[in-house]
């Protein structure tokens, strides 16, 4: 790829200024603009030509380049930024992707606030090993609002750089829509929504547990649905009374019960009782025997290594 710079005037309503136009393979675009060492891209074209570089091909350039655009699993604009030392620039320590939504405040009109919707991506993002929460609150006179999403280290400078954006990109949709699903069963007045994290040796145990919860339920004379949805390494546990009239603060109330009893102390006091109080307890104990046969075979592992 052979990419070289020229100086233009660009003219506004009231000012003019120096900027550089980029030039790939002999093929100049007319929007994008290079001030300082940003480069500031308006062309598709040229997002996606620079996507297939990579930071060695691109740090004596510029230090860092930005593009907006919109994606067909949100109603948000996502801004993507790449950022990367030059050879002589030591304001960064490190290469990284940087993908976020910008959202105003004065344009949102959800049930839940702006604060509970950045909130909820935060918990997300924070429970994950790949990514990094990012957040740069934006308050101006004309404009009021948040950036916000998720940084993905580049840590090998010699790949293409679209490796680094689409993992990014697919990380933060996952965490978006399991963010909205979260706080619109919350706000919803006739389901509970808990958000878990399971380690994975265990996670099939886990949540064959939860999805026991709803003959839990109608033991206690409470009919309803449950529901698990994996994503971002997380589950999401829904459960729905089939009647609308049925109290969800009792449903948290058993489910707290239920999650507690799975404990072992508290699992060796439960009393005998009716069937259903031995086949909960059934349940509980094979829970307990899958986290053991997955604890042996993480010391296993540990010993051979």
């Amino acid at each position: 790829m052979n990419i070289t710079f020229v100086t233009e005037t660009d003219y506004t309503d009231t000012d003019k200024m120096e900027v550089g136009r980029i030039i790939i393979d002999g093929i100049k675009d007319n929007v994008s603009t290079l001030i300082n060492d940003h480069f500031y891209i308006e062309s598709e074209d040229t997002f996606i030509k620079l996507k297939q570089a990579s930071i060695q091909e691109l740090k004596n350039f510029f230090s860092y380049f930005s593009y907006s655009f919109n994606v067909d699993w949100s109603q948000y604009q996502v801004q993507t930024t790449i950022a990367f030392l030059k050879e002589s620039d030591i304001r960064y320590v490190e290469q990284y992707v940087l993908i976020n939504f910008k959202i105003s405040y004065i344009d949102w009109s959800k049930l839940y606030t702006l604060h509970e919707f950045i909130e909820v991506h935060r918990q997300i993002i924070s429970e994950s090993k790949d990514v990094i929460y990012d957040i740069v609150t934006d308050i101006r006179e004309e404009w009021s609002g948040n950036f916000f999403g998720l940084k993905v280290i580049i840590e090998n400078t010699t790949e293409p750089v679209y490796k680094y954006v689409d993992f990014a990109l697919e990380k933060l949709k996952e965490v978006h829509l399991l963010a909205i699903e979260i706080l619109n069963n919350k706000f919803s007045s006739d389901s509970i929504s808990v958000l878990y994290q399971f380690p994975q040796e265990i996670r099939a145990a886990c949540n064959q547990y939860l999805m026991y919860f709803a003959q839990f339920l109608q033991d206690l004379g409470i009919s309803a649905k449950t529901s698990l949805k994996e994503q971002a390494n997380q589950v999401l546990f829904t459960v729905t009374p089939k009647d609308k009239r049925q109290a969800l603060d009792v449903i948290y109330k058993a489910l707290a019960i239920y999650i507690e009893a799975s404990n072992e102390e508290i699992s060796k006091n439960i009393i005998e009782g009716d069937l259903a109080i031995m086949q909960w307890k059934a349940n509980i104990f094979h829970l307990r025997s899958q986290l053991e046969l997955a604890k042996a075979m993480l010391q296993a592992k540990d010993e051979t290594i």
